[in-house]
């Protein structure tokens, strides 16, 4: 009765490790982030079917073994070579990248590379990129308007004060001709449009001075 017992509960044990693996692989395959894993000679050992998907189809049924530098050129072998030793050196790192993919179109993507260790003590290092390209256009594009607008306030502001001066100086010189002629309260409304214009001139000011600030 004892065996049958320990029978049942390993056979249920091995069946729920099972299950869980399963279950582990399919969030993997279907998860639209590039997942795999390297092994501290930074080779795949494992990666999900959006990694592959992303790999020119002549290698994708190949891609575990492959160093993935292999069909990188120098400068960008030294780069990930470096990112790869300082995941395993300090356990995680994250870097932003642009890729090209297999049907040709570039990509930005977010990678997080962590190492961890298996129960026998080997280590491999975890990636999960994730496509920030739509994200990234976005801000690029915020930017560009951004620079535009500080562009436009700073003509705006400066084109506006040659003519703002102009009205100041006129307005001035009619109420210094006219001071003997015109009606007190008259003179008043104009000190009062003459003081406006002054407002004017302080807020043009204050807008190249907003408009310099990036620089």
């Amino acid at each position: 009765q004892k065996n049958i017992v320990n029978q049942l509960a390993l056979v249920k044990s091995t069946f729920n490790k099972v299950k869980d693996a399963e279950l582990h692989l399919m969030i993997s395959e279907l998860n639209r982030d590039f997942v795999f894993i390297k092994d501290e000679n930074f080779k795949i050992v494992y990666a999900n079917d959006a990694f592959n998907n992303s790999c020119p189809k002549e290698i994708q049924d190949k891609i575990t073994g492959v160093i993935t530098t292999e069909n990188y050129n120098d400068d960008e072998t030294k780069i990930n070579s470096a990112q790869n030793r300082d995941a395993l050196d300090s356990s995680i790192n994250k870097i932003v990248e642009n890729l090209s993919t297999a049907n040709g179109s570039h990509i930005t993507l977010e990678t997080i590379k962590q190492h961890f260790e298996d129960k026998s003590g080997k280590h491999y290092i975890l990636g999960i990129c994730r496509d920030i390209t739509e994200k990234e256009n976005f801000i690029s594009k915020l930017q560009r308007i951004n620079s535009e607008l500080d562009e436009f306030t700073s003509i705006a502001s400066h084109d506006l004060k040659s003519p703002l001066n102009a009205i100041k100086r006129l307005l001035e010189w009619i109420s210094d001709d006219c001071k003997d002629l015109l009606p007190e309260e008259h003179l008043e409304n104009f000190q009062l449009v003459i003081n406006r214009t002054n407002r004017m001139k302080v807020l043009l000011e204050d807008l190249l001075s907003y408009s310099r600030i990036n620089n």
